[in-house]
């Protein structure tokens, strides 16, 4: 598959807000942009059809596309409405990762690997809710509202070098912009 040719133009037609019915077959700028600004991004797809199944399909495309796009973008995952009170949490299960954002204390929001980092097993199975900490169902380890490991049960039956790593979960990127929520598992990405 081809990469679309992306092209940047602008015009000397006032700003208006595009309207798909005013774009022109083939033109190469988007009505509207004036400034530099102002520039639209145009997308030439071509005008051949493509009947590729596979990229629909393939799982190496989904691979491939969970690589290239999903783990570095900005992903919309709610509203801040629906954590309103310190403990409330949303589970964010996209593609093959599970994830929980979490209000703090602070009021502040913080979004974790939802997995616990001593079999695997996933923390929280309820979509929404409220915890004053997380408990893994397994072997009962608990986990803050931020991810830090607070209790290991039966700590001494463990080797030394066991537990001798980071036992706090991964924290990923959140922000939100209006209310709105954003995840994103690339640490570079640019801000939202």
């Amino acid at each position: 598959m081809d990469d679309p040719k992306i092209t940047m133009a602008q015009s000397d037609v006032p700003y208006t807000p595009f309207h798909p019915e005013h774009a022109v077959y083939g033109e190469k700028h988007i009505p509207g942009a004036k400034r530099n600004d102002q520039k639209r991004l145009y997308v030439d797809f071509g005008t051949e059809r493509h009947d590729d199944k596979q990229r629909y399909t393939s799982s190496a495309v989904m691979t491939l596309e969970w690589q290239k796009i999903w783990r570095k973008a900005w992903i919309l995952c709610g509203h801040e409405s629906d954590l309103p009170e310190v403990g409330s949490f949303m589970k964010v299960d996209f593609g093959p990762e599970s994830i929980l954002v979490v209000r703090q204390a602070d009021q502040s929001l913080k979004a974790i690997y939802n997995v616990c980092q001593h079999r695997g097993m996933q923390l929280e199975a309820r979509d929404f809710g409220t915890n004053v900490r997380f408990n893994c169902p397994f072997h009962l380890w608990q986990y803050d509202l931020a991810g830090k490991c607070i209790k290991v049960t039966d700590r001494e039956s463990f080797r030394a070098e066991a537990l001798d790593h980071d036992l706090d979960i991964e924290q990923i990127r959140v922000d939100s912009w209006k209310g709105w929520i954003f995840i994103s598992m690339d640490r570079d990405a640019a801000p939202s």
